[in-house]
């Protein structure tokens, strides 16, 4: 099956507003404004991720500092944990892990082969879960590969962290989820 996401309804996608940043929809977007502050921003969808599945999206940094980061986040509260993808706006990615109360780094930060670094930058991103291994591409080149499980599910979401010097802006879009 195929989901197509445009961000045109606004029911799938948690917005917030505080002082810790803004999740807001746009115009066939979804806009993640932080403030200077090290708060992590996170919005979590209604859509269920699959053990196998292959998604793509866009982010845009609209406004970012070097070492602020923008993420996806895969199989929420799995029975293996939470996976995030990171990338940051110096052009490197990162994979880690949440289990429980603890957080363990899959994938150590290297250098991105063709993200586009800082702002404003646009970065079509995919993921490809299949059998146990979780596959990241960005702008169709791939970065890695992890093993993971082949059971898993749980839901789609993303997240965007600031170092505290600076405000940051990031914009969702496009989003397409393949599950067999």
């Amino acid at each position: 099956s195929m989901l197509i996401d445009d961000f045109s309804d606004q029911s799938h996608w948690q917005t917030t507003s505080s002082t810790a940043g803004a999740v807001a929809y746009g115009t066939y977007a979804l806009s993640l404004a932080l403030p200077a502050g090290k708060t992590p921003l996170v919005s979590i969808s209604d859509h269920i991720l699959p053990g196998n599945f292959y998604l793509e999206l866009t982010v845009e940094a609209l406004m970012c500092n070097d070492a602020d980061q923008y993420g996806l986040i895969l199989w929420r509260n799995s029975n293996s944990g939470t996976f995030r993808i990171w990338f940051n706006c110096r052009g490197e990615v990162m994979a880690d892990r949440q289990l429980s109360a603890s957080t363990g780094r899959l994938i150590n930060w290297q250098t991105a082969r063709k993200l586009q670094p800082g702002a404003p930058a646009s970065n079509r991103i995919a993921v490809w879960a299949e059998d146990g291994q979780l596959r990241v591409f960005a702008n169709g080149v791939e970065q890695f590969s992890l093993e993971t499980r082949s059971d898993l599910s749980g839901a789609l979401g993303v997240i965007v962290q600031g170092t505290g010097n600076n405000a940051a802006t990031f914009s969702i879009s496009d989003l397409a989820i393949y599950a067999p």
